[in-house]
């Protein structure tokens, strides 16, 4: 009778042992795999209702810095009210209401309904987009291409008669004291001008006429990764601005859904062990009666 509890209690022991092995992979599997989810380049949103963000653009403070093609163009943040805003050194800044990744395309708008102010200090090295209105070939781009550049003259006049500028007065700029005017490049403006004084010459990538707009980057170009289906990264050990395709699973399991499939499982072998010990325990109490009528 000792040698059958002795053999029982070493089952169940090492029953235990193996259970408590178990326990400790899945807890270090557990933790391994939420921190690598914090690591990863996941699509992120200021908020639901905001555009999903993914490469070649990155959130500021929720994507790490690979995660993101290396140009200022793709670098966007969540605003006080949690929206989708991109920033430009050094005046730009706008907000985004849609990114179309299939058409590399992204609309744009600007929250202060004054785009002459934002782009006259914008500086053109930082602006990775083209205006689709200006290409010839708006379907596919393989090489980057710089914006093209439109160029104004603005002039500052003192004059109060709004109506002697006609359709080159630029409203938002413009005061009650002064007018700010101005002339596309190649435009004959000696004539129309009356105590004005110059401002400067301006290249500006988009017409500045606009709030709202839509605009295509051409580099990266991932064309063929979302026509296939599957997404764009950069390329590892590599040039900085190659990309390539990956395979993107169709479910992706999350910190949360992991740490309940963990307590599920743990609860589970919890249990499980419960239910054997006490069973063990019903069986060698069994057959230690029975061996006692068998006396």
């Amino acid at each position: 009778m000792k040698r059958f509890t002795s053999r029982a209690h070493k089952f169940l022991i090492a029953i235990v042992i193996y259970s408590l092995f178990c326990l400790v992979s899945i807890v270090n599997a557990a933790a391994t795999g939420a921190a690598s989810i914090q690591d990863d380049c996941h699509v992120r949103r200021c908020n639901h209702h905001e555009p999903p963000v993914r490469f070649p653009f990155q959130l500021q403070d929720q994507h790490p810095p690979n995660c993101g093609y290396p140009h200022p163009g793709f670098q966007l943040s969540c605003s006080e009210n949690n929206h989708t805003l991109l920033k430009l050194p050094r005046s730009m800044k706008l907000l985004v209401k849609h990114i179309y990744y299939e058409a590399q395309l992204i609309d744009l708008y600007d929250p202060g309904r004054c785009l002459w102010r934002q782009l006259l200090d914008l500086n053109l090295s930082t602006f990775p987009f083209v205006d689709p209105d200006e290409q010839l070939d708006i379907i596919r781009l393989t090489a980057y291409q710089s914006a093209p550049v439109s160029s104004y003259t603005l002039f500052e006049c003192s004059s109060k008669d709004k109506a002697l500028y006609k359709g080159n007065r630029v409203a938002c700029l413009s005061t009650s004291d002064s007018q700010i005017i101005a002339f596309p490049d190649g435009y004959s403006y000696y004539d129309n001008l009356l105590n004005c004084s110059l401002i400067g010459n301006f290249s500006l990538p988009i017409s500045p006429d606009r709030s709202r707009f839509r605009l295509r980057w051409n580099k990266p170009d991932c064309f063929d990764c979302e026509a296939q289906g599957k997404g764009c990264r950069l390329k590892s050990n590599s040039a900085k601005d190659q990309t390539e395709c990956f395979y993107i699973p169709k479910h992706h399991i999350s910190a949360r859904e992991k740490q309940i499939i963990t307590g599920i499982v743990l609860g589970s072998l919890i249990l499980a062990m419960a239910v054997i010990a006490v069973g063990w325990r019903y069986y060698s109490e069994k057959k230690q009666k029975e061996c006692q009528l068998k006396i």
